[in-house]
């Protein structure tokens, strides 16, 4: 059995970044009978996050109560929130007691993702030799850890222990980020096949497709 990356690596103290145990609890809506369902507390936009689904999820939702972005690969963008734990998706009828439209609660929501990151609920792990003798940092320790691909932030984080400031970026699972130098396409096919064979089993898969870290955001690489 192989041990995820995340077990291991040089923890990067950069923005208060510390490791913290997973927090395992996936978006889902608790199943159970109306006599016996505990009242949900109020929802509050200190609680609402961005999240990456793949494109099953969205066959589960309607997209006008629930606006998605797509981001690539088959993998879009929706909003959740976290309710001490337990993380469900929100709808555009959840907002309206917060008189908080849909796009300002996409911009709340990245910045309560900014602050998992810079507290170190959300934590990073520098190696410094990967495939390819290259350097790749993997961010986890939380159910939003892929979802960390969409600050802005993280591309010159990345920077700082790459050379050159070409960065990709690989979302295997909901739990975890991958950050390495785009180098080539031999070592971008080193680094997938060693995320496929540490993260490959991993539990809410993404996809292994890889992405740009660029400064008008995040885009999706060609396949090599």
């Amino acid at each position: 059995m192989h041990r995820h990356l995340f077990a291991l690596g040089i923890s990067l103290a950069l923005a208060g970044c510390a490791p913290t145990p997973d927090q395992p609890s996936p978006p889902q809506r608790a199943v159970s009978s109306p006599a016996t369902m505990p009242t949900e507390p109020a929802l509050d936009s200190e609680q609402v996050y961005p999240y990456l689904v793949p494109e099953a999820y969205l066959e589960h939702q309607s997209s006008s109560d629930s606006p998605t972005q797509p981001l690539g690969h088959g993998i879009s963008v929706a909003l959740v929130a976290d309710f001490n734990g337990v993380v469900r998706n929100i709808t555009v009828q959840d907002l309206e007691p917060l008189a908080l439209p849909w796009e300002d609660a996409r911009s709340r929501a990245l910045r309560n993702l900014e602050k998992l990151l810079a507290n170190g609920t959300i934590s990073m792990k520098l190696f410094e030799k990967g495939p390819a003798d290259l350097p790749f940092i993997v961010i986890g320790g939380h159910w939003a850890a892929a979802t960390a691909i969409l600050l802005p932030k993280l591309r010159s984080i990345a920077a700082t222990h790459f050379a050159g400031d070409s960065v990709c970026a690989s979302i295997p699972h909901r739990a975890a980020l991958l950050l390495f130098p785009c180098g080539t396409v031999e070592s971008r096919a080193a680094m997938r096949a060693m995320i496929l064979k540490h993260e490959g089993a991993a539990k809410k898969p993404l996809t292994f497709e890889l992405f740009s870290l660029t400064e008008a955001g995040v885009k999706p690489l060609p396949v090599d």
